[in-house]
């Protein structure tokens, strides 16, 4: 195995002074023609990417229902929140493998600065909404005022989520150097 890597020489480059460990290969740089060739097909596989990842129109509405389950399991008494919340927790998977399991293709953050955006928006909001949710029970308030923080945090993620998904397409669609990349699910 030891005898598989490059050895290199004293300057950092490999023993036989070639550049890239290559001597006497005969593949040969590419033109600059070429590259430009290939970084437009990354374009458009990218812009191609972009239209495939379509979020079906029932995502939102279920992780929403999960999200305002989850605020909304603030009012129950004792440990019931707690089992509430893990259980939604544990199905998110569950309605993340239906998503990729129909579209074979899983992104899983932000692809430049317009999602990037987007999703912390997203999350400080239902961050604020679950605090909302816990600081009424500690406040005594009677449980039903729990539903307006679990109805906005629904609302949240329907609507923040669908602005989500489309900056998530136009990030793809016009990728910037710090772009994340997607993960393709075979």
């Amino acid at each position: 195995m030891e005898n598989d890597l490059p050895r290199h020489g004293t300057d950092g480059g490999p023993e036989d002074g070639t550049a890239d460990g290559a001597a006497g290969s005969s593949e040969s740089a590419p033109s600059a023609a070429e590259a430009r060739a290939a970084l437009d097909a990354l374009d458009t596989d990218s812009s191609q990417l972009a239209t495939r990842l379509v979020t079906p129109w029932w995502y939102h509405p279920i992780l929403g229902a999960m999200v305002a389950g989850a605020i909304g399991a603030q009012s129950l008494p004792g440990v019931n929140s707690t089992i509430v919340i893990a259980l939604i927790i544990i199905w998110i998977p569950f309605l993340i493998k239906a998503y990729t399991s129909r579209y074979k293709v899983w992104m899983p953050g932000p692809a430049g600065p317009r999602s990037r955006h987007m999703m912390v928006l997203l999350v400080v909001t239902l961050i604020v909404l679950m605090v909302s949710g816990v600081l009424m029970k500690i406040g005594g308030l009677s449980p039903w005022w729990v539903l307006v923080p679990a109805a906005l945090g629904f609302l949240a993620t329907v609507g923040l989520g669908r602005r989500y998904d489309a900056a998530l397409r136009s990030d793809l669609s016009s990728p910037s150097p710090t772009s994340s990349p997607v993960q393709s699910q075979r």
